[in-house]
């Protein structure tokens, strides 16, 4: 006698095929300066590429003594996979860039790296 799938087999089964896509977000592919990069000079963008179209909802950057560096930027109302975001010359040191994107799923993902500028002496 043949067996007929069960009901809970068949949300089973379903489950598992779509989980891949239901647990993909969007995520940070690439960025200029890289995690942890040390620069010979001061950037004069800041550069992110992302996995999927996404909305650039926030950015910030931060010198090693946790004071705010003032910069410019547009917060975008279009889908972009890349953002160049303009800086200011930076003195020697440490920062961290923080940003906020959200992808079209409505998902707001935060990430952040950190880079050094070396002295120019």
């Amino acid at each position: 006698m043949k067996k007929i799938p069960t009901k809970k087999t068949l949300i089973l089964l379903f489950g598992l095929i779509t989980s891949p896509w239901l647990l993909a977000h969007n995520s940070l592919t690439d960025s200029v300066p890289g995690d942890q990069a040390t620069l010979h000079q001061s950037p004069e963008f800041i550069e992110l590429r992302f996995s999927d179209e996404t909305y650039l909802n926030a950015v910030s950057l931060v010198n090693i003594n946790g004071e705010e560096v003032e910069f410019e930027t547009e917060v975008t109302e279009s889908l972009s996979r890349y953002f160049q975001i303009p800086v200011p010359i930076l003195e020697p040191g440490s920062y961290k860039f923080t940003w906020q994107v959200e992808g079209m799923d409505t998902h707001k993902i935060n990430g952040d790296f950190e880079f050094s500028v070396m002295d120019r002496r």
